[in-house]
């Protein structure tokens, strides 16, 4: 019953995966509430209409519908997992103003000016918005290519070949192209 469910889910039928949503709603909130962020609920469901798009049933077959619910919770519970580490790394990272020293503070407060200034900056040159993100990102918020490259969902080598045109660029622009440094990017 349950992988006839999931094949028309499969197949594009919405009533299939509204039907399935409801069966594992309980254990989706669950989890949601353990994640404890507003959004937690929508991201594992979408996790788990994910899954009910990729499984391959043909693991299920003369399986009993025990075994496809130990599956999905199974995998439910391993998108909570992965969806916390996630979170805790953010957490970790994050920290309060009023923590912050002076120092630490003043920086924080010229940050916005000096983005700004290197956003003017970089927004006459020739170059594009992908360009321009990824030295943005790298110089000016300290994020390494592997980084970027998550964030942007492509691989770190082609951020280091976006990275490495942007700077070819902008020193053809400087006139400093003739430095011999050009193909040195890392």
């Amino acid at each position: 019953m349950l992988v006839e469910t999931i094949c028309k889910a499969q197949k594009g039928d919405e009533k299939s995966v509204l039907e399935m949503i409801a069966q594992f709603e309980c254990l989706l909130t669950r989890y949601a509430h353990l994640l404890k962020y507003e959004d937690a609920l929508n991201d594992l469901t979408l996790d788990f209409i994910v899954l009910l798009k990729q499984v391959n049933t043909s693991i299920f077959a003369g399986k009993s519908d025990g075994v496809v619910v130990n599956y999905i919770a199974q995998t439910i519970k391993h998108s909570y997992i992965r969806r916390s580490k996630q979170r805790a790394k953010v957490n970790s990272r994050e920290t309060f103003f009023e923590d912050l020293s002076e120092g630490q503070r003043y920086h924080v407060e010229n940050t916005n000016d000096e983005l700004l200034g290197i956003t003017e900056l970089l927004s006459g040159k020739n170059l594009t918005d992908s360009e321009r993100n990824v030295l943005i990102g790298e110089f000016c918020f300290g994020m390494s290519s592997a980084e970027i490259a998550r964030a942007k969902s492509v691989s770190r080598q082609s951020i280091n070949q976006i990275k490495r045109r942007a700077i070819i660029k902008l020193r053809k622009e400087l006139g400093c192209e003739n430095t011999g440094l050009h193909g040195n990017v890392s």
